[in-house]
């Protein structure tokens, strides 16, 4: 066997007997998540209050449209966008509800057809309010021109931007990179901790060093180990996720059978995570080589944890970066926004290319950082 190989090996049989990696790497993820599960759409309906409490930017395409909703304007309920629009200006943020009315929309609504259009985007959680909104507002407003008795409500067409293929993975586009960010550091933690500082507060580090292997080797063994522990949380932190969102929790999160979740997919996610857990598991290894003791080493992963898991929380409510091709070179975000985009289903190949080959570049640059600290006897005899 290559000796980095029997390094790999060594690092993954100690830290299956090490409570801390068991627990925090694999257990944690089983118990954790459906509780996260669970409150998720809490924090969800918290969004859309402060949504519904905003007014809603509407744009109108014909000139019949503004007095259909000039008491939803004096109320505030409603802000009209002036200017020409068009659907891209949704996507982009600009307007969250396009209002278009033809001009014999009375005729229309006298014959029973649909009278207006409501064109929003249905992924978005600002257009899907503003669209509420909207059509109480219409729906006041048309009944007024409706022939008298009115049996049913005027027809009003709504038109959503969003494939309705897509809907059905919200809940997982806001979810998993969250859950793939936290437990890509957490699920190596320990293990990045005991390889280096766990070592060196043991003094085994220095009979480690005078073995057969190079240095590059036994830091590449001790790398593989942190990235396999990572992975394998990873994995089953998805595992998990999917039961919970099954079998759980299907009243809050919406309707199991909307979920589309297949084995590309799947793949194209592992990868994804494989990147970004590369990336950290080069720079948690780093902070461990860097540090004193267990202690110190825990201290310096916290900002770690930090630094990743924030834009976890974040990604769902930066909708707009997703879109663009920029937002693909920032580290740890352009992997994040690459797997929000996968799960609606609206990644694109050159933004999954952009990512890739920054999220390598950057996981080498934190291999070299390693790699430097690893090379150093300052360091590595630190006491």
């Amino acid at each position: 066997m290559r000796p980095f190989w029997v390094i790999f090996l060594k690092e993954v049989r100690e830290a299956s007997r090490d409570r801390r990696t068991l627990l925090t790497s694999f257990l944690l993820p089983i118990l954790l998540v459906p509780l996260l599960v669970l409150g998720f759409p809490a924090l969800a309906r918290r969004q859309e209050k402060a949504l519904w409490e905003k007014p809603a930017k509407v744009a109108i395409v014909g000139e019949e449209a503004r007095e259909l909703i000039a008491e939803g304007l004096r109320m505030g309920i409603l802000e009209e966008v002036p200017g020409r629009v068009s659907e891209v200006d949704i996507q982009r943020g600009r307007v969250d509800v396009i209002l278009a009315v033809p001009p014999d929309y009375r005729e229309r609504l006298h014959a029973g057809k649909a009278a207006v259009t409501v064109i929003f985007d249905g992924l978005e959680p600002r257009s899907a309010v503003a669209k509420e909104k909207l059509l109480r507002i219409l729906t006041t407003s048309l009944l007024r021109y409706a022939r008298a008795p009115v049996v049913s409500p005027p027809a009003i067409q709504e038109r959503n931007l969003a494939v309705e293929r897509q809907t059905g993975n919200v809940v997982l586009a806001n979810l998993l990179p969250f859950l793939v960010a936290v437990w890509a550091v957490l699920g190596g933690m320990h293990s990045a901790v005991d390889v280096a500082a766990g070592e060196k507060e043991r003094g085994t580090l220095e009979s480690l060093l005078v073995t057969p292997p190079s240095r590059l080797q036994l830091l590449l063994g001790k790398f593989l180990a942190v990235l396999a522990t990572t992975i394998v949380a990873i994995l089953l932190v998805l595992g998990s996720t999917l039961v919970a969102l099954r079998w759980i929790a299907p009243s809050p999160v919406g309707v199991p059978s909307g979920l589309r979740f297949g084995v590309g997919t799947f793949g194209v996610l592992l990868w994804i995570a494989f990147l970004l857990s590369s990336l950290t598991s080069g720079l948690a290894l780093t902070l461990s080589l860097l540090s004193r003791s267990i202690r110190e080493a825990q201290q310096y992963l916290i900002p770690l944890y930090l630094v990743v898991a924030l834009p976890g929380m974040a990604v769902q409510f930066l909708s707009r970066w997703q879109r663009e091709p920029w937002a693909y070179l920032l580290p740890v975000f352009n992997t994040l926004f690459a797997a929000r985009a996968l799960l609606l289903q609206v990644l694109q190949g050159e933004h999954l290319l952009l990512m890739t080959l920054t999220s390598a570049l950057y996981a080498a640059g934190a291999f070299t950082l390693a790699w430097y600290a690893f090379s150093r006897e300052d360091v590595v005899f630190r006491a």
